[in-house]
C-alpha cells in the first residue's frame, strides 16, 4: 500500500488537530515533555528506545505493522 503523505498532509494535520492528538499526548505525559512532535518535512524520523525486554528492531517492526493498519483505517475515513 502506498500512502502519499505530502498529498494528504492537510487532511492528516486536520485529523490530528480535530482529535487533539498532540494535546492528549501532552496530558498523558505528566512531566510535560513532548513525546509527539510534528515538523513539516519530506522525511519520517523515528526514534526507538528499548528498556531491554524487546529489541529495538522488534519494536520497530511491530510499530510498522501497527502503522500500516492505522493508515489503512485512516485512508478509509478520509476517502469517504
Amino acid at each position: 500500500m502506498n500512502f502519499d503523505f505530502a498529498k494528504n498532509e492537510e487532511k492528516i494535520l486536520d485529523f490530528w488537530s480535530n482529535k487533539k492528538v498532540f494535546e492528549k499526548s501532552l496530558a498523558k505525559n505528566k512531566k510535560g515533555k513532548n513525546f509527539v512532535e510534528l515538523t513539516p518535512s519530506n522525511e519520517l524520523i523515528v526514534t526507538v528506545e528499548s528498556f531491554g525486554q524487546i529489541s529495538e528492531e522488534e519494536i520497530f517492526k511491530k510499530a510498522i505493522e501497527v502503522l500500516k493498519n492505522d493508515l489503512k483505517e485512516f485512508s478509509k475515513k478520509i476517502n469517504k
